[in-house]
């Protein structure tokens, strides 16, 4: 005998701003990084998918999940067009356990228009007996809960770990968004992580798979579906990342300030951070630090995260290959530095409120004077 939960329980607590809900019939991400945790009891746990949509992908385009129940070792699976349920756990002792679920990888094919290129679930299986419930919400750092802020990080291939496991690029076996910097980063500052990130896109460039420009995607979940309620974000975000920039050709000032007043129109509370990494084969890196101070926001700050990108430091080329894949993606401990640096650099700029046209070392941030 078993219990079956919808996945719309109110003992689930999702990542925010990734997951789009069918009532109580299904829930389903088109980004990789999402992920969900819950406290479960009972010996054994099982996860139901839908992989209807992802029929028209290739075998090797299914996505890839994750998971860790009670903080042991990560297991991992790639869906496919036979998946119908996946057991997480089994022979586990009686009692409470902790689980997290991760989708690590949707890439490749359409991530926007039906979608295709994405990971549907629609319910848990427990034993005869067996309860969800939510994680307690932390009031300091750590681990075992939940995280008491909320960090949206929007990026392209590289936030989303494209790469950091093997050379190809668009490969879902060869990427682990659990290991974007992007986490690492959002616990720095106490935060549960939304990462939206897609291939190939930048602030007025379509991403691959049909996602559009990001001035024009950010605030849908894929095509029509608002990820706004009532015209905000929510829950509402603490910090708003805006890692977008180097694959755009004719970017204004301009079109960079006006995406920023629409954000934080949705998100009137939020500190939004526009990385760029100043090296030759970004032409932006004015014109973002020039829309950032246009768009004359008080909570609006442009880093320039210098040449890290591509040398990680003190690092030469030989030593680079070991932290930088070939296609200009980082690999997962590429990834370890850049976290880091990203902290650092905004914790900088909150700790230093009205500075304009600040360069230090490897970085600039801009917070406009009031």
């Amino acid at each position: 005998m078993s219990a079956t939960f919808a996945m719309n329980n109110a003992g689930i607590f999702y990542s925010p701003y990734g997951w789009w809900f069918d009532g109580s019939t299904y829930v389903e991400t088109n980004s990789s990084g999402s992920y969900y945790s819950t406290v479960f009891t009972g010996t054994s746990y099982a996860q139901a998918f839908d992989v209807s949509p992802n029929a028209p992908q290739a075998a090797g385009n299914y996505p890839y999940v994750s998971w860790s129940i009670d903080h042991a070792p990560w297991q991992g699976v790639q869906l496919t067009s036979s998946t119908t349920s996946v057991t997480l756990g089994t022979g586990l002792a009686s009692g409470s356990h902790a689980i997290k679920f991760w989708v690590t990888a949707t890439v490749a094919d359409d991530r926007w228009l039906t979608p295709v290129s994405v990971v549907r679930l629609t319910q848990i299986t427990l034993d005869t007996g067996g309860t969800l419930t939510l994680p307690s919400t932390l009031s300091t750092l750590g681990d075992g809960g939940i995280q008491p802020g909320n960090m949206l990080v929007y990026g392209a291939s590289v936030d989303e770990g494209d790469q950091n496991l093997g050379a190809t690029s668009g490969i879902p076996s060869n990427q682990d968004s659990s290991q974007s910097y992007a986490v690492a980063l959002a616990w720095a500052f106490g935060c549960e992580l939304g990462l939206i990130a897609y291939g190939g896109q930048g602030w007025i460039q379509a991403g691959i798979g049909n996602v559009p420009a990001f001035a024009n995607s950010w605030s849908y979940y894929y095509n029509g579906v608002s990820r706004l309620v009532g015209g905000l974000l929510s829950p509402p975000p603490n910090y708003i990342i805006i890692s977008e920039g180097q694959l755009d050709s004719g970017l204004t000032s301009g079109e960079v300030a006006s995406t920023l007043q629409a954000i934080a129109a949705a998100a009137p509370n939020a500190k939004i951070f526009v990385l760029c990494w100043d090296i030759a084969s970004v032409p932006n890196t004015n014109i973002l630090q020039q829309g950032v101070i246009a768009s004359g926001l008080p909570n609006a700050y442009f880093i320039n995260t210098g040449t890290y990108f591509v040398v990680p430091p003190n690092f030469g080329t030989t030593q680079q290959a070991d932290y930088v894949d070939e296609g200009g993606h980082w690999r997962i401990n590429g990834h370890a530095i850049y976290g880091p640096i990203v902290a650092q650099q905004m914790g900088a700029a909150l700790a230093t409120p009205a500075v304009i046209n600040r360069v230090t070392n490897q970085y600039f941030y801009n917070d406009p004077e009031p």
